[in-house]
């Protein structure tokens, strides 16, 4: 076993990977295929509530530092209804890990010079029409038996899609994302 992820390696700007600034609140993130909505390794993160829809949204977008391999050995995601009740549709929260794109856009596609992230599905979360602020999904967690290795440059994503949800500027989802890795 190699370095703990939860700090970035030896040799790369010291830190902690993950989205987790003392005492304060997480960014909301503008959700996008194309551009992340947090560059750490998982972390604390919110979004307000968009319409339902089968875009993939690279949420959490990481950059394996030069010279270094991260593997990936599991990932869980809490997730907590804030700002006000669920509307006019139940909000479904569609989780991935993809690991080894050549680029931090979703929509990468394999060619001589690029390389599509690989999706493993992780599960679903859901809150029912008039879920209460507070209201708390069931935890996703995957314990990968056969770890993901995303090499030195490739992305590491954690992606969510909404098939069903309202665009309510004031429901927003806020969470936490562990990503149970380490480097080589």
């Amino acid at each position: 076993m190699g370095n703990s992820a939860t700090q970035a390696p030896t040799g790369t700007t010291v830190g902690q990977t993950a989205n987790y600034a003392n005492s304060t609140a997480p960014v909301s993130a503008t959700l996008s295929n194309t551009a992340a909505g947090y560059t750490t390794l998982g972390g604390q993160f919110q979004f307000a509530a968009v319409a339902g829809a089968e875009t993939d949204y690279a949420l959490f977008a990481y950059q394996v530092p030069t010279g270094n391999t991260l593997i990936v050995r599991g990932v869980w995601i809490d997730t907590v209804n804030t700002g006000a009740a669920v509307a006019t549709s139940p909000t479904m929260l569609q989780w991935a890990i993809a690991a080894g794109s050549s680029a931090v856009s979703l929509a990468t596609t394999d060619g001589a010079a690029t390389k599509s992230p690989a999706r493993v599905g992780l599960g679903f979360q859901t809150f029912p029409i008039a879920a209460a602020i507070g209201a708390q999904a069931t935890r996703v967690g995957v314990n990968l038996d056969s770890p993901l290795a995303v090499n030195s440059g490739e992305f590491l994503h954690i992606m969510l899609r909404m098939p069903l949800g309202t665009a309510t500027a004031s429901q927003v989802i806020r969470g936490i994302c562990g990503i149970n890795a380490y480097f080589e």
